[in-house]
């Protein structure tokens, strides 16, 4: 055993680190491989609930104490990236890591992508998205009639064109030239 178990949550080591948590899954914080607190939350102390998956790209989601700022932190424990909780948008309510450069966000409902500024380069408007993989993702679409919602599901290029229609929801990204 490297590390003891002491955490009630933890997520798996990205980039050299891990997102774990003691007490409740928002007080949250990064420790290295061997299992030593990472030096660099001292810069910036006031992350919390930083999303499980950890660093991708070099950037890790979290919410900042007392604040209504919603933020992606680098490894020196710098905000790399902020932006308020509630926007034009709504309110942000999740995160997921970068992929190819995006980032999916989603606003009350719906998912959106931002680019490494923080800028909405793909409105929100699916409920369903999978990280960009070799170039395109897949969403959802929700559409209702005669009060049955029913999903739309596409596959997206990094520009949000809709490139194809398919009919199946996947819950995963692309993999050498396959989606699932």
């Amino acid at each position: 055993v490297v590390i003891e178990p002491r955490y009630d949550m933890a997520g798996p080591f990205s980039e050299g680190y891990a997102v774990v948590s003691k007490d409740h899954w928002w007080n949250t914080s990064l420790i290295d491989k061997a299992g030593r607190a990472a030096l660099n939350l001292d810069v910036h102390p006031d992350v919390f609930g930083m999303n499980y998956s950890g660093f991708s790209e070099g950037l890790v989601f979290g919410f900042v104490k007392d604040k209504p700022l919603a933020v992606y932190m680098d490894k020196d424990g710098k905000i790399a990236i902020s932006f308020r909780k509630t926007d034009k948008h709504g309110a942000i309510v999740q995160c997921t890591p970068f992929s190819e450069g995006l980032a999916a966000v989603r606003y009350s409902r719906n998912w959106g992508y931002i680019d490494r500024t923080g800028k909405m380069v793909i409105a929100p408007e699916y409920v369903h998205v999978t990280p960009f993989r070799q170039g395109f993702a897949c969403v959802s679409i929700a559409d209702k009639k005669n009060g049955v919602e029913r999903w739309r599901n596409f596959i997206i290029d990094e520009k949000g064109t809709k490139i194809k229609q398919i009919p199946w929801t996947t819950y995963g990204g692309f993999s050498e030239g396959l989606v699932p």
